[in-house]
């Protein structure tokens, strides 16, 4: 087992990196002077990582991504709302730690091996297939039931250690890793599981963030000369009904993690698609008093209500007031 503390001491494009290297169990192919491949290393380790932050919000603040594939492979376990307030009998017991450690594990490894279960290997694997499929719960995608697969591990291992008699028979371990399934379930980094649903989050960021500066109204309420000096600094337009995002700017917008005809089979099967040029496209080509260009009109009242808060806008000698 690896535990590493204190991840705040890591930035966060690091971190990204650090997990990608312990999951993937070998290090990188490298080649010897004379041209042949050099020997390379692996391992098989459980991980276990402690930060102040969750780790999209580690990465995320110092500018990186936080892909799917990293709460594939690091679940994070969200334990801010466990009672702190512990007893001295308890910070005693767990102190003990200080002065006796070190026997649970060579145990377990002996009552396997006099269980022959060290030869089971394959059986072994196979139920924690099928109990990290439990866990993720009926017609989960093969990304969460990997991600439950440490889930999977720790019950695997605990009931086994329950039944060496190295665990307490009182120890209800299935309610353990519901609660920390559950957990998990409810943190930002589950949802990069779901790569459409956070790539139409990314979508709602990007218009609210962009909403009064790069995205315009298609009509300023003046001349044509005007319109096309108000679109100039414009990267999409919105009109009463609809927002207009440039195909050239759908990407960037939901987060760069899905291809242009995913996202526009994402946004179709959700739904948000307001125009479109054929019944087989999930795109128009034609922006009102914009022009001829490959656009996805989404309905406005999904992502940007008409709010009397909004400013409001005036063109002067082709100038924004």
């Amino acid at each position: 087992m690896l535990a590493l503390d204190e991840l705040g001491h890591v930035s966060g494009k690091e971190l990204s990196r650090i997990i990608y290297g312990l999951a993937s169990g070998a290090g990188k192919l490298r080649m010897a002077a004379d041209g042949s491949i050099r020997k390379t290393r692996s391992w098989s380790t459980f991980v276990l990582l402690s930060s102040e932050k969750s780790i999209e919000e580690r990465i995320r603040a110092d500018g990186g991504e936080a892909p799917g594939g990293v709460a594939v492979r690091i679940a994070d376990v969200d334990v801010s709302s466990v009672n702190r307030m512990v007893d001295q009998r308890t910070l005693a017991e767990i102190n003990g730690i200080n002065q006796h450690f070190g026997h649970a594990g060579p145990a377990f490894v002996e009552a396997m091996v006099a269980e022959g279960l060290h030869r089971q290997a394959s059986e072994l694997r196979e139920g924690i297939n099928r109990t990290a499929a439990a866990i993720a719960g009926p017609g989960a995608d093969g990304m969460r039931v990997r991600a439950a697969l440490p889930f999977a591990i720790l019950s695997t291992a605990g009931t086994l250690a329950k039944s060496f008699g190295i665990l307490p028979d009182s120890l209800d371990v299935g309610r353990v890793i519901r609660w920390a399934w559950d957990r998990f379930q409810g943190s930002p980094d589950a949802t990069a599981l779901d790569p459409e649903e956070r790539a139409i989050e990314s979508l709602r960021h990007w218009i609210a963030e962009k909403w009064g500066s790069g995205i315009h109204p298609t009509d300023p309420g003046s001349a044509g000369d005007v319109v096309k000096n108000w679109s100039r600094d414009a990267i999409a337009w919105f009109d009463d009904h609809m927002i207009y995002i440039p195909a050239t700017r759908i990407v960037e917008a939901c987060g760069g993690g899905l291809k242009e005809i995913e996202i526009g089979r994402a946004l179709d099967q959700r739904g948000l698609i307001a125009k479109r040029k054929a019944r087989d496209c999930f795109f128009t080509n034609f922006v009102p008093r914009v022009g001829r260009l490959k656009a996805y009109a989404l309905p406005r009242s999904e992502f940007r209500s008409k709010s009397r808060e909004e400013p409001a806008l005036a063109v002067i000698d082709g100038r924004r007031q």
